[in-house]
């Protein structure tokens, strides 16, 4: 519990936040990548495409599909 708190109190965030951040930051670049939102789901440890798109929308406010549509009209 100690290096938890240590972890929480230095990065603002948990253990397994930061890990899910990882993950999702690796799947978004992904996704940008080109790679169809079911196999990123795959690749980045999550169950399935919905899981990476509940996930995903929890952390950015968009479902991966908006998000990406987005990005593209913002460059």
């Amino acid at each position: 519990f100690h290096l938890q708190r240590q972890f929480v109190r230095a990065t603002g965030l948990s253990p397994r936040q930061a890990r899910l951040g990882e993950r999702l930051h690796r799947a978004r670049a992904l996704l940008m990548s080109g790679m169809p939102a079911g196999e990123a789901a795959i690749a980045c440890g999550f169950a399935d495409q919905a899981h990476l798109s509940r996930e995903f929308s929890k952390w950015t406010g968009l479902p991966p599909g908006r998000y990406l549509r987005q990005i593209a009209q913002n460059r």
